[in-house]
Parts: C-alpha cells; sequence; structure tokens
C-alpha cells in the first residue's frame, strides 16, 4: 500500500515530463527546446519522420535511460549501439541526427 501512496506523487512529477516532450517533439518536427539549441532533431530509424507513437514510446523508458546514475546508463546503452540509440530510442526505433549543414 504504499508504493500505492506514492504514485500520486510520482504522477505529478514525472506526467509533465512525459506529456512535455513527446508533444513539444511531435510539434515541432521532432525537437524540443534543446535539440532545436543543439541543431539535433528525433527521425525514426529509417531516417523518416517520426510520429507522436515514436516520441511516446522514446519516452516511456526515460526513468531508465536518465534517473539511475545520473543517465549513466543512457550513455553506456548509446556508446555501445550501432545507431547511437539509448534504450528509449531502440523502444521507439528512433535516432537522434544533426541538422546543421555538411
Amino acid at each position: 500500500t504504499k508504493v500505492l501512496n506514492v504514485f500520486p506523487a510520482l504522477l505529478v512529477i514525472f506526467g509533465p515530463w512525459f506529456l512535455l516532450l513527446p508533444v513539444m517533439e511531435a510539434i515541432n518536427d521532432g525537437q524540443t527546446i534543446g535539440k532545436a539549441l543543439f541543431k539535433l532533431r528525433v527521425v525514426k530509424a529509417n531516417g523518416e519522420k517520426a510520429d507522436i507513437g515514436h516520441f511516446i514510446a522514446r519516452h516511456l523508458l526515460d526513468i531508465v535511460d536518465y534517473l539511475p546514475f545520473f543517465g549513466i546508463v543512457g550513455l553506456i546503452v548509446a556508446s555501445n549501439s550501432p545507431q547511437k540509440q539509448r534504450v528509449g530510442d531502440q523502444l521507439g526505433k528512433t535516432i537522434v541526427i544533426s541538422t546543421r549543414p555538411v
């Protein structure tokens, strides 16, 4: 029952995060504010434009990628992935690409 008592607090804390990022990426062509500043964009793994389903799926595992050990899990997974995908990107079948001109 203690877990059930914590659930509303977790929803208040992580609910906006979970909703904000996928929605922002969906309406801003795969970019959050941070990605836009660093000239990055999220696309499907095949390079096509991702949709809201891809963005939601990629953020389902943010807690695995970011929270344990301050993001080291996501960093290790991405470093060892052929397409440099973190766990969430693998689930969402997405990659992060540069929008800078070559």
